[in-house]
């Protein structure tokens, strides 16, 4: 806030001050409230895992750089059917 007692030019110099960075970026990029922005998210989904023995149950494993952040639920492999997971991951 602005002190009371300071006369106008100086006031105005203040508030040019403090509002000089906020200005300048709308100069440099004007259209910044208009463009379109980057999202950083991975969106998975794994559905099912094809010609593995049976009589197993399996899983999968996400990892990102050698880190574990989700597994899947543990499906059984039947003769009649392959594991069908259908299950989403958002990061």
């Amino acid at each position: 806030m602005i002190p009371k007692s300071v006369s106008f030019a100086s006031r105005e110099l203040l508030s040019s001050i403090w509002t000089g960075p906020l200005i300048l970026k709308k100069v440099n990029r004007p259209d910044l409230e208009n463009t379109r922005h980057k999202e950083n998210s991975l969106k998975l989904w794994i559905f099912e895992a094809k010609r593995l023995p049976t009589k197993k149950r399996y899983f999968c494993e996400i990892c990102l750089n050698h880190i574990l952040y989700a597994r899947t639920t543990s499906k059984e492999k039947t003769a009649e059917s392959d594991p069908f997971w259908g299950e989403p991951f958002e990061f």
